[in-house]
């Protein structure tokens, strides 16, 4: 029989299975047998009672199919108790996702991590989380501090039985705060909005000579299918094709079935009943466990039932009494890069308007398992840091330094505005709650039970002075922000005659 030491080898490759057999006089069905046993053993109870600081008892009951259904007489009790049984499950991945955010995965999980760990720390979304930990509203505020003392205290009773990933890698989980919280939704936002090889892409067809050619090599597939407000100037079906896009789909584009979420809600007088039918589904890679943690939440401000993510409160996908929502990323762009010019005598500087500006530098020393620590100089502009080291190069001698700017890098209110969305009744009070969504950008749709339907975008949308496929030269007044779309500019539908709304990224 292989001992608890002998499978623990294993797990971490310090062995293989085979010599792990051959020590132990142990087959490999036995050794299989015994390390299922050995991580059984390392789950959370199924029954079990825990004393904290709530006012009142707060029970958890855990459906058939697993589903942790919350129950408490206060908010503050109502989320502290999400925030335990989400980390009694989800321990180890949402200290993944805070170490993503804050760029230490490879202090853990060794230099395969240090490209994230680079990009993170050159985002700096630990300071910007810092930030933004003091400038949140009083109420979302009381929430956070639940949620995370649910956290701190799971962590706490846990004690030595931490989820069996902290004793295969070997370190410890340091406590919560809402910063935390912060940086790991960071992280996630800019998973799905940063992706700054598109940018790159378009400077590449500056590349390719005018004509057809670019033209097909930009044009995205099914051009002319459009959602956009009454009487916008954007054009919605009158976009010929390219006649180099084969079989509906152009050379630019990928068919490839592994992204594209879609979701849609058929109104009162197709559903067959009273009520409307949503239906969500986002493509996400596919990850064991999901992203997203379903539960039941019984309070006093929320009753809801749906699908959080892992690390935050709040309920992207579900229903309450009266409403159910879902979304779908929407790839309208929250960011730029920028063609830093530098001055040729001193490198140090760069331009900025009608002056030389230096570049604020700082030196970050990331840790790396099992080898010497990174060190990394970060410099930025005013527009934001310095991003050439995860950006393709376009140009074969060399792009000039690229600066990025990002909506993520202002004040953001997301967790505020998933507690009104989860809160909310009606399709007006829906709409009030994604008034203040700023990224990542998204498609929502809306179904209630007195049959309505809607669709809104929701997201902090920068006006640029003129459209750029590649990189922005910032001494162009027409290449800076001059603010953000106007939230009753964005792309709705209401109710409309056809009976249902839908979406696709």
């Amino acid at each position: 029989m292989a001992n608890d030491e002998m499978i623990l080898g294993v797990l971490r490759g310090e062995q293989s299975a085979e010599e792990a057999c051959r020590v132990a006089g142990s087959t490999p069905e036995k050794l299989r047998t015994d390390l299922e046993a050995y991580v059984r053993r390392r789950l959370p109870p199924v029954d079990q009672r825990i004393r904290a600081a709530v006012s009142s008892r707060v029970d958890v009951v855990s459906d058939r199919r697993g589903v942790p259904h919350i129950h408490a007489s206060t908010t503050h009790d109502l989320y502290f108790g999400l925030g335990l049984v989400m980390t009694r499950d989800r321990l180890w991945q949402m200290d993944f996702f805070r170490r993503r955010g804050d760029g230490r995965l490879a202090e853990v999980l060794g230099e395969a991590y240090l490209d994230s760990d680079i990009t993170h720390r050159t985002l700096g979304l630990d300071r910007l989380s810092a930030r933004d930990a003091g400038l949140i509203d009083e109420p979302t505020r009381a929430v956070m501090d639940a949620f995370v003392g649910g956290i701190n205290h799971a962590i706490e009773a846990m004690g030595r039985e931490l989820p069996v990933e902290f004793e295969i890698l070997q370190y410890q989980p340091e406590p919560w705060s809402v910063r935390d919280v912060l940086v790991a939704l960071r992280g996630f936002w800019w998973s799905l909005n940063g992706r700054l090889q598109s940018i790159a892409v378009g400077e590449a067809a500056m590349l390719l000579p005018e004509g057809p050619l670019r033209d097909a090599f930009l044009t995205p597939e099914l051009p002319d299918e459009r959602i956009v407000p009454p009487g916008s100037p954007y054009p919605s079906r009158d976009l010929v094709p390219s006649p180099l896009v084969k079989g509906g789909f152009c050379f630019g584009g990928t068919d490839d079935g592994r992204t594209g979420s879609n979701n849609w809600a058929v109104g009162g007088g197709r559903s067959g009943g009273k009520g409307a039918v949503l239906g969500s589904d986002p493509h996400q890679p596919f990850m064991l466990p999901s992203n997203w943690y379903e539960c039941r939440l019984h309070g006093p401000e929320d009753d809801l039932a749906g699908a959080a993510w892992a690390g935050a409160p709040g309920v992207w996908f579900g229903r309450n009494r009266w409403i159910a929502w879902g979304l779908t990323n929407n790839n309208s762009s929250t960011r730029d890069l920028y063609a830093e010019r530098v001055d040729p005598d001193d490198p140090t500087r760069y331009r900025d308007g009608d002056a030389w500006r230096r570049f604020d530098e700082r030196v970050v020393e990331i840790p790396v398992r099992g080898k010497s620590p990174k060190k990394l100089t970060i410099r930025e502009t005013v527009r934001g840091p310095i991003v050439n080291q995860f950006v393709p190069k376009v140009n074969p001698e060399g792009d000039p330094p690229l600066s990025l700017q990002w909506v993520g890098q202002e004040h953001l209110e997301e967790v505020r505005a998933l507690l009104a969305v989860g809160r909310a009744q009606d399709w007006d009070q829906f709409r009030a709650a994604l008034a203040g969504w700023s990224i990542p950008a998204f498609n929502w749709v809306y179904a209630d039970d007195r049959g309505y339907v809607g669709y809104q975008c929701a997201a902090r949308i920068p006006i640029r002075g003129r459209p750029v496929r590649g990189f922005r030269d910032p001494e162009d007044p027409r290449d800076r922000w001059i603010g953000y779309v106007p939230y009753e500019a964005m792309p709705r539908v209401e109710n409309p005659g056809r009976g249902f709304v839908a979406s696709a990224n």
